[in-house]
């Protein structure tokens, strides 16, 4: 039985280390590409946007102020011009509301019915 050399042993080692860096190598640079194409650079189109990224959910979200759900319109004409602005809109487009209620119902006389006749 021959003992193997020294050179053999280190030789197979340096192999062994060399594919085991270069599997490590292309797990991060794919790992990395996957990253970078779910979350990263979905996440700077929707800020573009003027829009809200969730990471967690990959979510883009639309942003709407609170005027629009409760139908108050913001008193300080700065302040709504900023809010618009802030939010990608026209500052001075038309206040969209998302609470819009119908106009009351008219009251309408009822006819005046002859009160019956007691007996």
């Amino acid at each position: 039985m021959e003992k193997a050399t020294k050179t053999g042993r280190v030789t197979r080692t340096i192999d062994r280390l060399k594919l085991f860096f270069l599997g490590l190598f292309a797990f991060i640079t794919s790992a990395t590409l996957i990253v970078h194409f779910v979350w990263i650079w979905p996440g700077k189109e929707c800020e573009a946007a003027h829009k809200w990224w969730d990471w967690r959910t990959r979510v883009c979200a639309q942003p709407i102020l609170i005027s629009d759900v409760t139908g108050r319109i913001i008193a300080d004409p700065k302040a709504r011009a900023e809010a618009k602005k802030a939010l990608g809109r026209d500052p001075n487009g038309p206040d969209r509301s998302l609470l819009v209620l119908p106009p009351p119902p008219k009251a309408e006389a009822a006819p005046a019915t002859p009160a019956p006749a007691k007996p």
